[in-house]
């Protein structure tokens, strides 16, 4: 099945299990009461309410109990909801992960209005269409008086059957009601169709769309709709003229950026950045990256507006209109030139800028690495993936703080090698700050030489020298423990040159008087422990230049619950639910908080847990914190010692 309707079969097999209640409606009821008190998620039904079930005979229709996970919550919600549904129902095919173009209710209009069994009547009739393709006379009728029942609607009722049979009835929601018109030419009737109008409909549908389904009818509105809001929303009002003279710009569309442009406009104008990768060569992140800083490169250029999404600025949307990409198709996001820009390339002789990479005819000899592949190995959502890869393409400067043991240095490491799109690593370089730390280590400084001192430069400088002769390419310069260094010292005159807006600009070394510049595609990751005494003591300098992002235990995480899982081990459990508890009890104390709690990279790592490896845990990392931690409270250390020791000491 296409991956992107893998939720009908879902939805199918959970209407059949319902319709096997039409003789046991209050026993199904009683089930979803218990459900509800076991599950808050469904506390909004409200069956303490006689005045809500009172005209439902007090027995819940199938389309309300459909309802439940499809209304207006978040995804990871549905996703729960469905998976109680399974368990309870026995329903044995695989929950859907995605509700792409699946319509949804209101939340405040989540239970279907009823008088007496009108909801379980067209349920019923409804099923049996879906076997035979006649709609009865009863379901004509069902039909009708379900759509005047106070509460629904054609939109509602018609979207509860297409829930239950999907490749059968159509939604006909505000979205499909204004699609179907504009691009089939069909006419959809207004709210008070009759049940035989809406059957006409259906089979004209099919009659003039035999190659479409009403699934993929469906999410080609919702694409739509997505699309016009995206345009609607946001427009960089660059014009024709506009961009002819920017892409005439050498400043502004470089070599990368033109190769770009013309293999997005040889595959049609729209593409995802693994579509492209895979046509025309080199790696994703030269497609994202490089769109990135054109894009910002052209609102340096125009001031043109930005599009922010929750406090992040989006800089692709000055290029492109997006939407998501079908899972049939490589990639996650579609990029579509803006039509401006597409005319404008028409203008231009592209004959001299190479279509393919010389990486699609020769293989790289660097590993590839993207973004799935850090999200496998590092224990943080796709969420806080893109927030962290956000936060530094914005910033050019992040830091990665935490408790010891959540992972810093390993997802350092892994975010630059996500953003190279490979494993490469000539373009990392990582050092360890410390109190004596200075200037002529990182910039420049007198080194001993056999016949007295020679001047020469510091790592950084070498550094971003390196990265200026390749400026189409990410560099990641990783320092460590850098709350230990005294930035203003350790950086001199380049503090200023860090920050983003100052990237490219020039300043006078202090030793040899030559210019010097910090470039663009250099990027800065710190790391520090929030455990670290010498915490509060970071200056005003690193505060303001760096953007902070918290790592916590991520004990909870989908990621970490997988390695757990296949450890199989019951030992390993019980360490793992006690070191959760001690976090919280560390969290708690007003001496430490959550900077000090005990992070999950102290049990990663391990194909196979033996009690030798979770001994050393325990007596080498854990135990000696925690004597650090609570240096003068014997007691609650031995306890806590007494705890850890009596999982490894218990028979499992």
């Amino acid at each position: 099945m296409n991956k992107d309707y893998q939720w009908i079969e879902f939805y199918e097999t959970l209407a059949d299990k319902l319709l096997e209640y039409k003789d046991k409606r209050k026993e199904l009821h009683t089930i979803m009461i218990e459900l509800s008190q076991d599950y808050p998620l469904l506390n909004y039904l409200h069956f303490e309410r006689d005045d809500w079930w009172e005209t439902k005979n007090y027995e819940i229709d199938p389309f309300t109990i459909m309802g439940a996970f499809n209304r207006g919550i978040t995804d990871k919600n549905r996703i729960k909801i469905a998976n109680i549904y399974a368990e309870t129902f026995d329903i044995n095919v695989p929950v859907p992960n995605d509700f792409a173009g699946v319509p949804v209710l209101f939340n405040m209009s989540s239970i279907f209005g009823d008088n007496g069994s009108i909801l379980w009547d067209l349920f019923i009739e409804a099923m049996k269409y879906s076997k035979t393709n006649v709609g009865t006379d009863r379901f004509k009728e069902g039909f009708e008086a379900a759509v005047a029942a106070p509460g629904n609607g054609l939109g509602t009722i018609t979207m509860g059957l297409y829930w239950i049979r999907p490749n059968y009835f159509i939604n006909l929601d505000s979205t499909n009601m204004s699609y179907i018109p504009t691009q089939f030419n069909i006419a959809v009737p207004d709210k008070n169709v009759t049940g035989e109008g809406y059957l006409q409909l259906l089979n004209e549908i099919k009659a003039k769309i035999p190659d479409l389904t009403f699934p993929e009818i469906s999410r080609l509105a919702w694409e739509d709709t997505l699309r016009i809001r995206d345009e609607n929303k946001y427009s960089p009002g660059l014009s024709v003229e506009n961009w002819q003279s920017l892409l005439n710009d050498q400043a502004v569309f470089n070599t990368q950026s033109l190769e770009i442009m013309k293999r997005l406009k040889d595959y049609g104008g729209k593409a995802t950045c693994t579509q492209l990768s895979s046509i025309y060569g080199d790696t994703v992140n030269f497609y994202n990256r490089g769109a990135s800083a054109l894009a910002q490169r052209i609102h340096k250029a125009t001031q043109c507006k930005v599009y922010e999404e929750d406090g992040t600025k989006r800089w692709w949307r000055i290029l492109f209109t997006g939407s998501i990409a079908s899972k049939e198709d490589e990639g996650f996001f579609y990029w579509e030139l803006r039509n401006e820009l597409k005319e404008a390339l028409n203008s231009v002789d592209l004959t001299e800028v190479k279509l393919y990479a010389l990486d699609s005819i020769v293989d790289n000899s660097n590993e590839k690495y993207e973004k799935l592949d850090f999200l496998k190995e590092v224990y943080l959502s796709e969420e806080a993936y893109d927030t962290l890869e956000a936060l530094l393409i914005n910033k050019k400067n992040i830091i990665l703080q935490g408790a010891p043991g959540v992972g810093k240095t390993f997802a350092a490491k892994r975010l630059a090698w996500s953003m190279m799109g490979e494993k490469d690593e000539t373009r990392i370089e990582m050092i360890q700050f410390h109190q004596n730390y200075s200037y002529e280590d990182f910039i420049m400084g007198y080194k001993p030489k056999e016949n007295g001192f020679e001047l020469q430069d510091g790592i950084f400088v070498n550094f971003c020298r390196k990265a200026s002769a390749s400026p189409d390419q990410d560099y990641f310069f990783i320092i460590d423990e850098i709350n230990r260094g005294n930035m203003s010292k350790v950086f001199g005159e380049l503090l200023m040159l860090i920050e983003n807006d100052y990237r490219g600009n020039d300043i006078t070394l202090t030793y040899t008087k030559d210019s010097f510049s910090v470039p663009e595609n250099l990027y800065i990751i710190g790391m520090m422990n929030t455990a670290d005494r010498s915490l509060a003591m970071i200056d005003y300098a690193l505060r303001r230049r760096f953007s902070f992002y918290e790592m916590e235990p991520s004990f909870d995480s989908e990621g970490f619950q997988t390695y757990q899982a296949t450890l199989n081990n019951e030992t390993f459990n019980k360490l793992i639910e006690y070191t959760k508890s001690l976090n919280l009890e560390i969290s708690a104390d007003p001496t430490l908080g959550k900077g000090f709690c005990i992070g999950h990279s102290y049990f990663t790592g391990q194909e196979e847990c033996t009690d030798s490896w979770m001994e050393l845990i325990v007596t080498y990392d854990i135990l000696p914190m925690l004597k650090e931690y609570w240096f003068d409270e014997e007691d609650k250390v031995n306890s806590w010692v007494s705890n850890f020791k009596g999982v490894l000491n218990a028979k499992t």
